[in-house]
């Protein structure tokens, strides 16, 4: 099955580019989707960057983020990347147990960042928050109160917010005004498509 490797671009506050997101979806999809229903779809991401396209090539020296479920995050899949480009992105849907703390303290031993993805403050997830070094918030599921408490509450702690889904000029001037250390603008729709497989990058 042919597959997609898309990459979303992440920019910093000074709108320089900061790292990719690496996407996934087959060739018989309409559109790039960032979900994973199942591991399988961030498997394929792996394996088609490293086999086909070369993390080199589709990262350029720019850390990639990439979202883990709890199989993966348990199944060592961080392993075949380098810390110093990977960033493993840990879904809402991974539950705090045992087993993912001591991976989470393994990976973050090993040198890599842990970033938690669509972020809602909740007493399940302090375990992670306190292992973590980025939030991902979705500024247009988050009032503006609750981002401004999102801030005052982790920057202290020395973790950055990054802003998702900033789609106008307004929000992403806010989230500078706000002080959010990077920006994640998906208005850009910058998602460049490569072929896995065989190697087939689209003009």
């Amino acid at each position: 099955m042919d597959v997609f490797v898309a990459r979303q671009p992440i920019f910093d506050r000074q709108r320089q580019l900061y790292a990719y997101r690496l996407l996934y979806r087959s060739a018989s999809c309409q559109s790039v989707t960032d979900r994973i229903d199942d591991p399988t779809a961030a498997v394929m991401v792996l394996a088609n960057t490293l086999l086909a396209v070369g993390i080199e090539n589709l990262v350029c020296g720019r850390k990639a983020f990439l979202k883990f479920d709890r199989s993966l995050l348990l199944g060592g899949l961080h392993s075949v990347l380098p810390p110093e480009i990977l960033v493993v992105e840990l879904l809402d849907s991974v539950e705090p147990d045992a087993e993912v703390l001591a991976a989470c303290q393994e990976i973050c031993a090993q040198g890599y960042t842990c970033a938690l993805g669509e972020f809602v403050p909740h007493p399940r997830r302090e375990p992670l928050v306190r292992l973590a070094k980025l939030i991902i918030v979705d500024v247009g599921a988050t009032s503006r109160q609750d981002q401004e408490h999102l801030l005052r509450t982790y920057r202290s702690l020395g973790i950055a917010l990054l802003a998702e889904k900033v789609e106008t000029q307004a929000e992403f001037e806010w989230a500078l005004g706000a002080d959010t250390t990077t920006l994640k603008a998906t208005s850009l729709r910058v998602r460049r498509p490569l072929w896995g497989g065989a190697y087939r990058p689209q003009d």
